[in-house]
């Protein structure tokens, strides 16, 4: 966002424009990612066994 904000100082408002539209992409696909993460790990979570029985002096 600096870099967009100097580019725009500078009147390079292609620069800004590319600039921005990058950053834009990364965010939605580190929210995308993050959403399919999470919906990974609950999976896996739902395929633990939450006990498991020992046999102790047999």
């Amino acid at each position: 966002m600096a870099a967009a904000a100097i580019t725009a100082g500078l009147g390079h408002w292609i620069d800004t424009g590319v600039i921005f539209v990058v950053v834009l992409a990364n965010a939605v696909t580190g929210f995308l990612q993050e959403g399919r993460a999470e919906a990974a790990i609950a999976a896996l979570d739902r395929t633990l066994a939450p006990q498991a029985s020992v046999l102790r002096d047999c």
